[in-house]
């Protein structure tokens, strides 16, 4: 049985924000829950990335009912008792990102609610590793893992200092930050920027595409071919052809769309570099010519 000890570091700041709950959060949330029941794959979840992602992960696993598998699955550590200093920052931290999404209407954490939040964060995070070394992730976990996968966010400090047996896994969505820094910001960069600089040669990377593999390479040279793997995403079991008549007939209510005619209803965030109005001006250039 493979030991793998997951960073879901992600799904608790979606929990913060559920406006950022689009492309990676989709890929770790659909990835976990596939470690969860793959007979092959002993998983133990962890969020190291800092204390607030800690403990809104940990809210993740019991709103989302993983609360029930605590005795058998990895879950365990993350829904140990925290301490009592810990748990008045957890009530705090919620109490904070409740009183910000009641604000908007699709419960969006406004921007100064978000500084906020992250202003506490910087400043209890490394207190917190202090007074309580184990709560982020313990150094034992590593060592008797066979795997260290991270989705997204790098790697812990004290990971390699672990010992034992484990391997580590970085999933590299794209280097678009790095490559096209105009349309991010520079908090985006940087992390990018902070993570892929913390890879060894020793280490194993796994690219949702040829391209970011081969962007990837050509930006850390040193690194080891043969270790770069290309794993493609694929789409939930949940897109897949509607034959729900009602169901359809909602959709194209919802969007003023008439029942006689086809249409192509996109899905993703609205920002700059997705170039969406490139897309609806050849779609009207079409529909000229046709």
């Amino acid at each position: 049985m493979i030991q793998v000890l997951f960073d879901i570091s992600v799904l608790g700041f979606g929990m913060i924000s559920p406006q950022v709950r689009t492309g990676v959060y989709q890929v770790v949330e659909n990835l976990a829950r596939g470690l969860l029941t793959a007979p092959e794959v002993t998983i133990r979840f962890c969020a190291p990335a800092t204390l607030l992602h800690r403990l809104q992960a940990r809210r993740w696993l019991i709103e989302n009912g993983h609360e029930r598998l605590a005795a058998t699955t990895g879950a365990r550590d993350l829904l140990a008792p925290l301490p009592p200093v810990i748990r008045l920052l957890d009530i705090l931290y919620s109490r904070i990102i409740g009183r910000g999404q009641a604000r908007t209407p699709d419960d969006a954490l406004p921007g100064k609610w978000q500084d906020l939040l992250t202003a506490i964060n910087r400043v209890t995070t490394p207190v917190a590793k202090r007074l309580f070394p184990n709560l982020l992730l313990a150094s034992e976990r590593i060592a008797t893992a066979d795997i260290y996968h991270s989705p997204f966010h790098p790697f812990p400090d004290h990971a390699r200092q672990a010992g034992g047996r484990c391997r580590f896994v970085l999933t590299v969505h794209d280097l678009i930050p790095i490559k096209f820094p105009e349309y991010f910001s520079g908090k985006n960069t940087r992390a990018l920027t902070t993570t892929l600089a913390a890879l060894t040669p020793k280490d194993w990377v796994l690219c949702v595409s040829e391209s970011t593999r081969q962007d990837l390479l050509e930006y850390r040279p040193d690194l080891a071919p043969e270790r770069i793997l290309v794993a493609h995403l694929a789409a939930a079991p949940r897109f897949a052809p509607c034959q729900d008549d009602t169901r359809l007939r909602a959709v194209r209510q919802r969007y003023g769309i008439p029942g006689d005619v086809p249409y192509v209803l996109g899905l993703g965030t609205l920002e700059p570099r997705k170039n969406v109005t490139a897309t609806i001006r050849a779609f009207l250039a079409l529909v000229e010519q046709e």
